[in-house]
Parts: C-alpha cells; structure tokens; sequence
C-alpha cells in the first residue's frame, strides 16, 4: 500500500513539474516572440532627417533637441580640433565649442603688434543692421611680437540664435582695422550628453547619412554587422566636442538588405552602446 502511494506520489509530480515546465516554456516563447523587433518599429525618416514614423526609443538622441539642430542644418560643422593652433593662418578667426561657451581664436603675424582687439558681435535678424554691433570685451595687444601672437576669448554669454563676430584691431597710430569671423554662428543649449540622431533616409536605398554629437574630446567608432562581418563607419577616430555628420554609400561600404542595428561606441566609456535599428531596401 505504502509502495503504490509512493508512485502515485512520483507519478503526480511528475505530472505537475512537466505542466509547470511547459507553462514556462510556452510564457517565455510569448515574451520572446512579443521583444523581437518588426519592421514597423524602425524609426522611419525622409531625405531631410525629419521623423515621420516609428519607435523613437529606439535611438539614445534627445527629442527636444533633436528638432532644433534638424531646422538648422549648418549647425553640422566638424569643429575645430587644434586648440593650439599649430598650422592655423595669421589675419584669420576660427570658433569653437567649449561647453556650452564660444571660443573665438585668432593669430597676428611675427613683428605685429597693436594696442588691442575689441570682440564685437552682432544678433543677425530681420531688422538687424551695422548699427547694432555691440562691443562685448577688450583683448590686450602685446608690445613687442618676436614670434606670432595667439590671441582667445570665451563668450559665456550667448543665448540661442544666430550671430556674427568681428574683431576690431586698434593700432598704435591711433587707426582701425577690422578683422571678421567668415561664419555665421548658429546658437543653442547644446547637450551635456552624446547625442546619437537617426539616420537619414530610412529605410536606406544607395547611402545614409549618420549624425552625432559629441560632448567632450573622445575616441569613436560606428559600425555595423554585415552578415559575419563588422562594417566599420568610423574606427576609433579621435574627435574634439561638437556636431558631426558623415555619409555612408553602399558602393564603399558593402552591405546587405536587410534590417540592422548600427553602434556608436565611445573609448571614454568602454561599456556603453549607442545604437539604432536602420532598414536597407
């Protein structure tokens, strides 16, 4: 009698475990089929970089910024990466992005020396005219230049729009000269984190064009899975702050048609992917 029950014991955990065990199998399947990614999920967009359909989670970019830099497309500019302004022309203004300030920078020739530089800048907008220059501040020349002179000032004071800058050279016979920044400079909040945009166009026909914006000095690469093997866009490029776009065509980077993730990695931060799904038609 004690025999039977024991079977009967065995029998029905048997029975249970193998019902519980299926169960799970069968919630588990569910959860995995539901997490895989179908195409109408990629984040679709047109031949200008505007969102028209799709997961926008996908992407680690920030929705309000995002469509800020999209309306202005100059803002796309690889920034200045010499900071000491080793091979930087004499007579000439470059602009970078420290921060969320404005570094404007400019050289003055072995032997030249003047009594100082007034940073001036101007608000571009409708009824703007050459009347609303503003001086901002005054940059000390030197006395005697046995070498070339470097010259710098930050501008901390910028709100977002759009500007010009120009600096006025005083000279020691009492006459100025001017000096102009040979941009517009487009202003925004810029981001404190990287920025990873979706790609334009997806789904992708013959080329795409990859958008980025780096916070700080860093060594990237982006790339995708071609098949077995890791296309690489960018392979550990070192790259100072700011915003960059690059344009990727199928004819020099080989790739199939199918849907794919592509990846931003970052040297800084060893552990940490940035990546979105894309589709080539």
């Amino acid at each position: 009698m004690t025999t039977l029950n024991l079977k009967h014991i065995i029998t029905y955990l048997f029975i249970l475990f193998s019902i519980i065990f299926f169960s799970n199998e069968s919630v588990y399947s569910q959860k995995k089929t539901e997490s895989v990614k179908t195409d109408e999920f990629i984040l679709i967009t047109d031949n200008q970089g505007n969102i028209l359909d799709g997961d926008k989670k996908d992407w680690t970019y920030n929705d309000k910024s995002y469509n800020k830099i999209n309306a202005i497309e100059n803002l796309f500019v690889n920034p200045v990466n010499d900071t000491n302004l080793k091979n930087q022309p004499d007579w000439k203004i470059v602009d970078e992005i420290i921060g969320n300030k404005l570094l404007l920078k400019w050289n003055t020739p072995k032997g030249f020396t003047c009594k100082g530089f007034a940073v001036e800048r101007i608000e571009i907008k409708p009824d703007s005219s050459e009347s609303d220059w503003v001086e901002i501040d005054y940059v000390r020349g030197v006395k005697t230049a046995p070498t070339t002179s470097k010259y710098s000032y930050i501008d901390k004071k910028l709100k977002e729009g759009k500007y010009k800058f120009r600096i006025k050279m005083d000279m020691n016979d009492g006459t100025s000269k001017y000096l102009n920044l040979n941009k517009e400079v487009f202003w925004m909040e810029f981001p404190t984190t990287l920025q990873f945009y979706p790609v334009y166009p997806n789904p992708v026909k013959e080329k795409f064009n990859v958008r980025f914006f780096l916070p700080s000095n860093d060594e990237i690469s982006i790339f995708f899975i071609n098949g077995t093997d890791t296309v690489y866009v960018m392979k550990k490029i070192k790259l100072g702050q700011g915003f960059y776009e690059k344009s990727i065509d199928k004819n020099t980077f080989k790739y199939y048609n199918e849907v794919k993730r592509i990846y931003l990695t970052r040297k800084s931060m060893r552990r940490k992917e940035y990546t979105g799904d894309i589709k080539f038609e």
